[in-house]
Parts: structure tokens; C-alpha cells; sequence
């Protein structure tokens, strides 16, 4: 039960960059839809934390959970809203992707961390896969696309490895009830939303309840039942099936050079699932991370 919820958490995530793309096609600016998708989703789990009547933390923490929201959640949003524009939901799903290995070399970098091998290798394969999606048919000289797109990808790792602690001490339902109000809020000041049209609304709510809400719940689902490392297996459905969908829906094109790429990052990816303690398992888009041991708050 754990590997099936897992998997259709993964087949949801595939649907964020097409969802978000078919948003900015009907007339919303990239941080317009992250504001809508990040206030939506929001509501949704303080529905779920009241159901649950989870305890309000302390001003302390409440704080915390605030500028965990507004930085961390804010700029991974916002950067994966503004690779798709920029570049399409294909190489904005790959470059966040990455983050698994930005977490392996943060905790080199500032948890001390031992560089084996097998963590070598990882960052060196997810990086050379970055180098040839970069370098494909319609990704090639677009610089922002790459830069908007490891942004997310270094958000999210900041996110696990700086919201960790929370994550452990509260349950998901109200970290993401005052984080993703909190990324709102930011994002409205960085670009002030506008009232979406019918059309944008009916992409809106998908992208908010399934891409989101839904995802999350499942992925803690799974996660509770899984060991990390099948779990990771499970989740490199979703940058499979992101391209794949966009191939279909809007005739974004890897080409070899771009196939081979996602074919790095995902062996770099799965490696970081089994090379160091600290690396949370690759979760679908902007999903949210556990604790090390796997277990879900």
C-alpha cells in the first residue's frame, strides 16, 4: 500500500508544471499562480489542521513556521513558476529535481558531512544530466530558464535542511496552514494577484487540491509505511511523467541530449536516496520532506 500511494502521489506530481503552464496561458503572471496555488492550498490544510484540532504552536515557533513559509516555500514557488515560463514544465520538473544533491552537498559543507564516493558520484551525474537537458533542443541559450529552475532546485534543499527541525515537532496539516499563508503573502507583495478568470480558476483548483493538498497527504502516506529508499524509486515517476506530459500537451522536446540528461539526474537522484543520512528521499515537486529515518511527523 505504501509503493502504490507513493507512485500516485509521483503520477499528481507529474500534473504541477503542465497545470501551472495551462495557468499562465490563461493570462496569469508565474508568481500570480504560485499566489494562488500557495493561498488555496493553504486554506485546504487549515481545514484539515481545525479537523484534526491541532494545537497552536507557540509565538516562537509561530514565527518560525512564518519565515520558513515566506523565504523557503516563497522562493522555491516562485523560482519553479519562473523556469516554466521561461523554459517549459520539462526542464523546470529536471532542475528542481536536483535538489536531493544540493542537500548532499550542504551537509558536506555545514553539517560536516564525510564526501564518499558514492556522494561524489551522485552530484557529479545529477550535474552533467543538468549539462545536457541545458544544452538540448529548445532548452539551449536559456539562461534564465536554467538559472529560475536551480533556484527552486537550492530552495528546496534549503527548505529541508533549514525546516527539518519543524518538521519533526509538528504535524504537516498545521506547518503548511501557517507556511503556505505565509509564502502568500510574500509573493502578493512581489507581484500583486489579480482576480483569475473562469478558466484560470478551473486550473487553479487542481493545482492547489490535487497538486498540492493531495500530494502531500500522500507522500506523508507513503513515507509513513516506507523505508526511504523504495519510497525514492516510487518518486522518479514524476519527472518522467512531467516530460512526458509536456511533450503531449505542449510539444516541449528533450531530444537525445535531453533524454540522456533526465536519465543522469535520475541515477544521481537515486543515489542520494542510499549515500548519506541527512538526504531526504526525492519527493514529487516541492513535496513536502520528513526527518531522517523517513517517518512522518
Amino acid at each position: 500500500m505504501g509503493f502504490v500511494l507513493a507512485i500516485v502521489a509521483a503520477l499528481l506530481g507529474a500534473f504541477i508544471g503542465p497545470l501551472a503552464r495551462l495557468a499562465m496561458d490563461s493570462g496569469l503572471r508565474p508568481l500570480e499562480v504560485a499566489f494562488w496555488r500557495a493561498a488555496l492550498a493553504g486554506v485546504a490544510f487549515a481545514v484539515h489542521a481545525a479537523v484534526l484540532r491541532c494545537p497552536r504552536p507557540p509565538a516562537r515557533d509561530l514565527a518560525k513556521l512564518s519565515a520558513f513559509g515566506a523565504f523557503g516555500m516563497g522562493s522555491l514557488y516562485a523560482g519553479y513558476l519562473l523556469c516554466i515560463r521561461e523554459g517549459g514544465a520539462a526542464l523546470a520538473s529536471i532542475l528542481l529535481y536536483t535538489a536531493p544533491v544540493w542537500v548532499l552537498l550542504g551537509s558536506i559543507l555545514f553539517l560536516k558531512e564525510k564526501a564518499t564516493r558514492r556522494t561524489l558520484l551522485a552530484m557529479g551525474l545529477s550535474m552533467l544530466g543538468v549539462l545536457g537537458v541545458s544544452v538540448g533542443p529548445g532548452f539551449s541559450g536559456r539562461g534564465p530558464a536554467l538559472a529560475f529552475g536551480l533556484l527552486s532546485g537550492v530552495a528546496y534543499a534549503a527548505y529541508f535542511l533549514l525546516g527539518k527541525r519543524l518538521l519533526s515537532r509538528y504535524p504537516a496539516p498545521l506547518i503548511f496552514a501557517v507556511a503556505l499563508p505565509s509564502a502568500a503573502v510574500v509573493l502578493a507583495i512581489l507581484s500583486p494577484p489579480h482576480l483569475p478568470s473562469l478558466r484560470g480558476l478551473y486550473v487553479l483548483l487542481p493545482l492547489a487540491l490535487l497538486g498540492t493538498f493531495a500530494v502531500y497527504g500522500l507522500q506523508y502516506a507513503a513515507l509513513s509505511r516506507l523505508a526511504p529508499g523504495p519510497a525514492a524509486i516510487a518518486a522518479l515517476v514524476e519527472p518522467v511523467g512531467a516530460s512526458l506530459l509536456s511533450a503531449a500537451l505542449f510539444g516541449e522536446k528533450l531530444g537525445v541530449l535531453g533524454w540522456c540528461g533526465l536519465g543522469l539526474v535520475l541515477v544521481g537522484v537515486a543515489l542520494t536516496a542510499f549515500a548519506s543520512p541527512s538526504a531526504p528521499p526525492p519527493a514529487p515537486v516541492d513535496a513536502p520532506v520528513l526527518p531522517p529515518g523517513g517517518e512522518a511527523p
